[in-house]
């Protein structure tokens, strides 16, 4: 089915995704928190998360990390952006009030080629992926709203197959939006974007998570049990 979009398919075929159903924890879990397994499937040896970066005024991207440091934060699995730029524990409270916050429910259409060619070296399927779009975003194209979508608890979602080269297609011309699920046929690997949170998260061999930790982006190893939500904080509270 013609998708609208440069280099990528919509399917219709939504076995293709029926894994994820099976794989995924609820949302939210009977203890009434999100985890990580409510975001990327179980059963991956090691997980990641991947912290969107926040931005000066000049459009530097600038870390979590950093940050956390100015307002003597915990940098941890379950920190969330709200607690650690606080500027009432900042050295000078004007500080935090200086950057642009982490975009939410989705990575840049650079920083989705930088991390599909990162993962490409683990798969040897890197030509034949599929990708879940939330069916929800506001300016996708009416007649997508005809097409068959993948039910998942909580999201509905527009399903496409195509090369991880065309990770950086998402866009139907009001701006780019990275896939919410992305994986490759042989499942090595599945990432996951909450259109709600400010960071992806990966569900990989531990190879993969290690080559993750290790790149230019910040990420942090986590669990499957890790909370999301907002409430996830623990440490970095007054």
């Amino acid at each position: 089915m013609t998708s609208g979009l440069p280099r990528l398919t919509l399917t219709t075929q939504l076995d293709s995704a029926a894994w994820l159903r099976d794989r995924l924890l609820p949302w939210p879990t009977p203890e009434g928190t999100v985890v990580v397994g409510s975001v990327v499937p179980t059963g991956f040896a090691a997980y990641a998360r991947l912290l969107h970066p926040a931005h000066d005024h000049d459009g530097n991207a600038v870390r979590w990390s950093t940050i956390a440091a100015m307002t003597a934060r915990t940098v941890h699995p379950e920190m969330e952006w709200e607690r650690i730029v606080d500027p009432r524990t900042a050295a000078d409270p004007n500080t935090p009030r200086e950057f642009y916050p982490p975009e939410q429910g989705s990575l840049s259409a650079a920083d989705c080629a930088e991390l599909a060619a990162l993962l490409a070296s683990f798969t040897e399927a890197p030509h034949e992926c599929w990708f879940c779009l939330w069916a929800g975003f506001g300016d996708l194209p009416v007649e997508l709203g005809r097409s068959p979508q993948v039910q998942l608890p909580g999201r509905d979602y527009h399903l496409y197959s195509g090369s991880l080269e065309a990770i950086d297609s998402f866009d139907y011309g009001f701006g780019f939006h990275s896939p919410n699920l992305w994986w490759p046929v042989d499942r090595r690997w599945c990432v996951g974007t909450e259109v709600d949170l400010m960071s992806t998260y990966i569900g990989g061999s531990e190879e993969c998570i290690q080559a993750l930790i290790d790149s230019n982006f910040e990420v942090i190893r986590t669990s499957i049990d890790a909370r999301v939500d907002h409430k996830a904080d623990v440490l970095n509270t007054d």
